[in-house]
């Protein structure tokens, strides 16, 4: 049983690691148009290999800043509202490819 255990969180992470592969040119193409903006953030990447860029902004400026960066990545990507003004970011080349967008930290 424990074999068995093993095998199946090997192939979790493998399957993680290929989907990190797949989705690596769409993250550092958000990076990049992030970067051009003049924009502060961090990465961060859960337990499943889904990527999030948390940007900085201050309470008062959350929503001007999250239509800004909306406006700016529909050029490269379809962009979705979601509650609590997050984005997520998804690759109209590929199905499956997109990251989330929030402002100020990730939520507890």
């Amino acid at each position: 049983m424990v074999q068995r255990v093993l095998a199946a969180k090997q192939a979790d992470i493998e399957l993680g690691l290929a989907r990190a592969r797949e989705q690596k040119a769409f993250v550092e193409k958000i990076s990049r148009v992030l970067d051009k903006a003049v924009m502060q953030y961090s990465v961060r990447m859960d337990g499943r290999f889904g990527v999030c860029f948390c940007v900085d902004a201050e309470a008062v400026e959350i929503r001007l800043r999250r239509n800004s960066v909306a406006e700016t990545l529909r050029r490269y990507a379809d962009v979705q509202y979601e509650a609590g003004d997050k984005l997520y970011v998804s690759c109209t080349a590929e199905d499956g490819i997109g990251c989330g967008i929030v402002f100020g930290d990730l939520p507890q």
